[in-house]
């Protein structure tokens, strides 16, 4: 597609519920990177933001989220730092190296000196002329024009909760992989909750042009599991019962809050992870090893194809 009109279509996976973290976006970027592969799409993670000592160096040197590489393998092409662009990378004692494009440009930041920095105090600056932000947000528009102009669809995952407020820095840096990177790709935006009123939430605690965006749920069936098995196994309801009527709930949710938001699924229990490190941990000293990852995801993929409506999320596209 390079030098092409044509651009990439977009979906961004943004978080539900007060954190956001710990939802799950990580992995269903990396199945849905997946899923468009396999239906013959050249497919791109992308992460503007990723706030995590878990990272990857690539042949030439680069480091960047780990997590992103797992999704580029999902995808099953060549991991790019392109993918993320910015990478904090705490080294404990409240300490983070600064890594922008994939080069460190700042060793043992302290917060207070990137907060400064960052927010343009005047003090010093930790990249050149601009403040921090500056240089950050055109990064993170370099590298998602370069992703849209190369591949065919560019799967976005935002960071913690899709709106953060009043946290001040970190409020705004948490924007950036949120809906800063939405509106730089035009990106509809589907959420991903643990529950239906964890969705509604979100969805009324946005600002109006910030809602235009949203265009569906997926709902994680994680946190239902324990649920499902305390009623269906211990209390004998059948499982196909049990789902209409979780469906139903759902249903009257969206309607009593007036919302015009269709569920496009629901990601089942996957037993597969159960063993396994987090995908995209803040701090960790694990992580997944990409030839397990590799045998691993084509079974994870088909079970969560047969789950959620590929279709209809095709259609959110614009396909």
């Amino acid at each position: 597609m390079g030098g092409s009109v044509f651009r990439a279509k977009t979906i961004a996976i943004q978080g539900a519920g007060v954190s956001g973290t710990g939802c799950g976006k990580s992995l269903i970027v990396a199945i849905l990177c997946r899923l468009f592969a396999e239906d013959g799409y050249r497919v791109a993670p992308f992460k503007a933001l990723n706030l995590t000592n878990v990272t990857y160096v690539d042949d030439d040197g680069r480091e960047y989220g780990y997590s992103q590489v797992l999704q580029a393998v999902a995808a099953g092409v060549e991991p790019d730092y392109r993918m993320n662009p910015f990478t904090p990378k705490p080294l404990g004692d409240g300490a983070f190296d600064i890594i922008l494009e994939g080069k460190v440009v700042e060793r043992n930041v302290k917060p207070l000196k990137m907060i400064l920095a960052f927010m343009g105090e005047g003090l010093r600056r930790i990249v050149g002329a601009g403040t921090l932000y500056d240089r950050v947000i055109e990064s993170v528009k370099c590298c998602l024009d370069f992703l849209l102009d190369n591949y065919d669809i560019v799967c976005i995952e935002g960071s913690g909760p899709s709106k953060l407020r009043g946290l001040g820095f970190f409020s705004r840096l948490m924007d950036i992989p949120n809906m800063i990177t939405v509106k730089m790709a035009s990106a509809p935006v589907i959420l991903l909750a643990g529950s239906i009123d964890s969705a509604i939430a979100t969805y009324n605690y946005l600002d109006n042009d910030e809602r235009k965006f949203i265009k569906g749920i997926l709902l994680n069936r994680f946190n239902y599991y324990s649920l499902e098995r305390e009623i269906v196994e211990g209390m004998g309801v059948p499982r196909r019962l049990f789902e209409i009527g979780v469906k139903r709930i759902e249903g009257d949710w969206l309607k009593k809050f007036n919302i015009s938001l269709e569920v496009l699924g629901s990601i089942p229990y996957l037993e597969e992870l159960s063993n396994l490190p987090d995908l995209d941990p803040l701090v960790s000293e694990e992580r997944i090893d990409l030839n397990v990852w590799r045998r691993l995801v084509p079974r994870l993929a088909e079970k969560v194809r047969k789950n959620i409506d590929l279709d209809k999320i095709y259609r959110v596209m614009g396909f």
